[in-house]
């Protein structure tokens, strides 16, 4: 993981997803796609990240493990902060739940990776 003083100051630069820009011309097709998945929230929303919020979010984070789901725990300007699956699910307006599958079937990726003109050894792969 990089180190926050690392990160590019673009990190934060939201997705443009308009697809009748001149600009977005050779993008259509991805753009369309992105307007109707799930992390289209997640990319376009805009936020100003403040850099010695960050600092001290990491610098006092804790995994607490022994809650179910598991949490991070930090104190930013004397605030604690408590972040967990479902918050992250209702920031970014997901629209899915924990319990929806999150592993794709060996199948669809070996298709995928067909159609990306993979030139290895499909049935050979070892999936997750």
């Amino acid at each position: 993981m990089k180190n926050y003083r690392d990160w590019d100051p673009k990190h934060n630069i939201c997705a443009f997803l308009d697809e009748n820009s001149k600009y977005s011309l050779n993008f259509r097709d991805i753009i369309r796609f992105l307007n109707r998945s799930r992390i289209k929230v997640a990319i376009t929303k805009k936020t100003v990240p403040y850099i010695s919020h960050i600092k001290s979010f990491w610098d006092n984070a804790e995994i607490d493990c022994t809650q179910v789901p598991p949490v991070i725990r930090s104190v930013v300007l004397e605030n604690p902060i408590v972040i967990y699956e479902g918050l992250i699910r209702q920031t970014f307006e997901f629209g899915d739940s924990h319990d929806q599958p999150y592993v794709l079937d060996d199948r669809l990726v070996r298709g995928c990776f067909k159609r990306m003109k993979y030139s290895g050894d499909i049935n050979d792969m070892q999936l997750i």
